[in-house]
C-alpha cells in the first residue's frame, strides 16, 4: 500500500472535520473552504464559487445577514456570533461562526480563518462531551465504595450479598 504524503493527509482531515472551515482574504473572498462549508449553502462547489464565495456580494444580495470577516479585519481580533445563510434552495439556516485573523509581517490582517456550525451540531457535540465526562468520572474519579457493614462470618456475608442484590434490582 502506498503511503500518503502530508498534503494528502491534511486535505483528508480538512474535508472530514464535520464543520464548515474556510479561509478568506482581507476582502472577504474565499481562498479555501471544505465541503462542509459548501453544504451550508446547499449548492454545488461550482455554484458556491460563482455566487457565494464573495462575502460582500453575499451580504448585498441577502444570502447572509452579516459579513463577520469585516469585523475581524476592522477590529484585528477573533469575532464570533450567529449568522443566517439563505441557501441555493431558498431555505435559511442559522450558523455559529468563529472567525480568527491571520496577520502578515506588518501586523495587518492577511486572512480570516473561520469555522461554522449549526446549533444542532453544537448541541450534539456538547451532549457527547458531557456524556464522555460523566463516563470518565464514573470510571476514574469515583472512589471504590467500601462496605459499611463490618462482617466476618459466612452467614453474615451471604446476608449482605443478598441485600445488595435486592437493593440493586429494586432501586
Amino acid at each position: 500500500m502506498k503511503e500518503r504524503n502530508e498534503e494528502e493527509l491534511l486535505k483528508l482531515i480538512f474535508e472530514n472535520l464535520g464543520v464548515g472551515i474556510f479561509l478568506l482574504d482581507a476582502n472577504s473572498k474565499t481562498v479555501l473552504c471544505n465541503e462542509e462549508t459548501v453544504k451550508m449553502y446547499r449548492c454545488s462547489r461550482n455554484e458556491y464559487e460563482k455566487h457565494y464565495s464573495d462575502g460582500h456580494a453575499a451580504r448585498e444580495s441577502g444570502i447572509v445577514r452579516h459579513c463577520i470577516s469585516d469585523l475581524v479585519v476592522e477590529q484585528k481580533r477573533e469575532v464570533s456570533g450567529w449568522n443566517q445563510i439563505v441557501g441555493a434552495d431558498g431555505t435559511s439556516q442559522l450558523y455559529y461562526y468563529q472567525n480568527k485573523p491571520i496577520f502578515d509581517e506588518n501586523g495587518q490582517v492577511k486572512y480570516v480563518l473561520g469555522m461554522a456550525q449549526t446549533r444542532e451540531q453544537i448541541e450534539s457535540s456538547f451532549h457527547d462531551s458531557v456524556s464522555s465526562l460523566e463516563n470518565f468520572n464514573r470510571t476514574y474519579l469515583v472512589p471504590e465504595l467500601k462496605p459499611k457493614v463490618i462482617y466476618e462470618s459466612k452467614q453474615m456475608k451471604e446476608i449482605v450479598q443478598h441485600l445488595q442484590r435486592v437493593s440493586n434490582t429494586n432501586a
